[in-house]
């Protein structure tokens, strides 16, 4: 019998996975208005929180924050036939999650009781909605390595946060600008 909550949809993203300082690289195999699949190389227990930096093909990478509903262990000699990785529920994920990836806006959402905030820095007036979140690039150095980051957030200040957060230790804020 299927538990999930709301219905999946097939795709295939590459994102990032954070759990705490740790850096994994895996694909997005599926996504719904509640949670997404995560194919990847690294074991996490359930309900750890991880970040999970979407970096879609056709627009600015942004960020999911999400507690691992499940583990999926598959025998090595099957990996290129079962996919093994993690099962997120989505806990905070920008607009651009939902209408990008799952095909809806927030408001038009399955689950209306669900939380769903864009991770930002911003407050919202009270009884305003999440922030709208906007395009940035921000400019970032370690040593003599440069590179441009492109994110969505509500405020430049959020923006670098992002970034920060995103880069990880060593890396300094240069510029950010509307992107």
């Amino acid at each position: 019998m299927d538990r999930r909550r709301a219905e999946r949809i097939k795709k295939r993203v590459t994102c990032e996975v954070r759990v705490g300082r740790d850096s994994h690289r895996g694909i997005v195999l599926d996504v719904s208005g509640t949670g997404l699949f995560v194919q990847a190389a690294v074991r996490i227990p359930p309900g750890a929180i991880v970040d999970v930096i979407v970096h879609p093909a056709d627009g600015p990478e942004f960020l999911v924050r999400a507690r691992v509903a499940r583990q999926k262990q598959t025998d090595p000699r099957l990996v290129s036939v079962v996919a093994a990785g993690v099962g997120l529920q989505i806990l905070e994920a920008p607009e651009a999650y939902y209408r990008d990836l799952v095909g809806y806006s927030q408001e038009r959402s399955p689950a209306p009781t669900r939380k769903r905030a864009s991770v930002s820095t911003a407050t919202p007036a009270a009884g305003a909605g999440a922030p709208e979140l906007k395009p940035f690039r921000v400019q970032v150095r370690k040593g003599s390595r440069q590179k441009t980051v492109k994110l969505e957030a509500a405020d430049e200040a959020a923006a670098r946060k992002a970034a920060a957060a995103k880069q990880g230790e060593g890396w300094e804020i240069l510029e950010v600008s509307d992107g």
